[in-house]
Parts: structure tokens; sequence; C-alpha cells
């Protein structure tokens, strides 16, 4: 991974001929546990709507905001190009952490013969908070979403990302990562996503590489 990679990645893109068209569904967390990192989720996020609005091709995403007092759909299937970006106002973090809940509800939000679906899951804690959806229901509803080419993300801080993603029915460990939670780190997280979200084409088993892992979960060196 380096610094020039996002821009290689643009410049590669816009010399394909064939247009791609893809559905990102974002599960985003606003828990409370967000709280100390607002600004940089805030910024990421912003940066990595900014990186998909210049791909080729069609991209249109839906939005998942959840804490436990709400599932919040943001934007449903919403064209690239309208999806705004977030501010103080728009991302309020607070609560607990109904993950099983949300993935639920995002994935619900599809059309069954919808293809080529990227789920990414953001989250820097565990879950602890949902009312409706069981974990068992959650490895089913991944491990039907894999078998009809949908590829599943899972980026969590604060935890083992890979057992985590395990447990919720994800195959491939290539598709979680660890991050770190500073605002250096969590940039490098967006800037990795938007990367790999802007060559994406179908399902893959390693939606991050190795390298990718690791400088994500890197500290800066501030000398």
């Amino acid at each position: 991974m380096s610094e020039d990679r996002v821009e290689r990645i643009f410049a590669e893109e816009q010399e394909k001929s064939e247009e791609q068209r893809l559905l990102v569904n974002f599960v985003l967390d606003e828990t409370g546990s967000m709280e100390s990192c607002k600004d940089a989720t805030i910024s990421g996020f912003n940066e990595y709507i900014s990186s998909l609005k210049r791909r080729r091709g069609t991209i249109r995403m839906t939005l998942t905001k959840f804490d436990s007092t709400k599932v919040e759909f943001v934007h449903r299937d919403a064209p690239i190009a309208e999806v705004d970006p977030l501010n103080a106002d728009t991302y309020q973090p607070g609560a607990a952490t109904p993950l099983y809940d949300a993935i639920a509800k995002t994935i619900q939000e599809v059309p069954k013969e919808r293809a080529n679906v990227l789920c990414i899951i953001m989250t820097d804690g565990e879950e602890n908070a949902s009312r409706e959806y069981k974990k068992e229901d959650i490895v089913k509803m991944i491990q039907e979403k894999e078998s009809k080419g949908w590829t599943f993300v899972y980026l969590g801080a604060n935890q083992d990302a890979w057992t985590n993603a395990q447990a919720i029915g994800m195959s491939f460990s290539g598709s979680s990562s660890n991050y770190n939670t500073s605002d250096f780190g969590i940039a490098r997280a967006y800037k990795t996503l938007a990367a790999n979200t802007v060559c994406y084409t179908a399902q893959t088993e390693n939606f991050f590489s190795e390298e990718d892992k690791k400088y994500m979960q890197e500290k800066e060196d501030k000398k």
C-alpha cells in the first residue's frame, strides 16, 4: 500500500471501456464508543464518498447508521452522486451496538435479484443491543447472499475482526481486517476502502491484501 495507490487505481479504471454497476451497502457504527473518533470518521467517510464519485461506471449506495436507539437508512439505493457528506449534525455517536439488527435490515433492503453487491460493515465494538435478530439469523443471511455472489467486508477496531466476521457467517478472511482508531488509522482505513471499492468488480476472497491490513493497523510515526 502506497500513498498514491488510489490515484493510480483511478487512472487505471478510466482506461477501461466497460462500465461497472455496483451497489455499496455501508453499515456504519454510530454508537457511543465512536465519539472519540467522530471527526476522523466524518472526514474519512466523506473522502471515501468523494473517491467513489470519481469511479467509472454506475455506483449506488445504501448507507445505514446504527445505535441502540435506531437503525437509520440515510440513503436507500441512491446514485452515488446524490449521497451527501456527513457532518457533525448528521453523525452523532451515542448508545449501544445493535450490530445484528443493522446488518439484517440492510440486507433486506436489497431486492433478491440484485447482483454485484458489496456490503461493508465498519464498527469499533461488538454486538450488545439487537432486539429483532440473533447471530444465527445473520449467519444464514450472509451465507445465502455470498452464495449469490455478494461480497461482505468487515472492518473492526478494538476486536479480533476475523473471529467476529467468521462468527456472523463470512467465509473469507481476506475480506476482514482490524484498523487503528487514531485519526491517522481511520484515514488509512477509508483510503484503503476507497482504493479497493474503486477496483472491485465481483465477489472476491481477498478484498484486502496482507499489505492493506498492515497499512490500516500501523500507528503513526511522529518522529
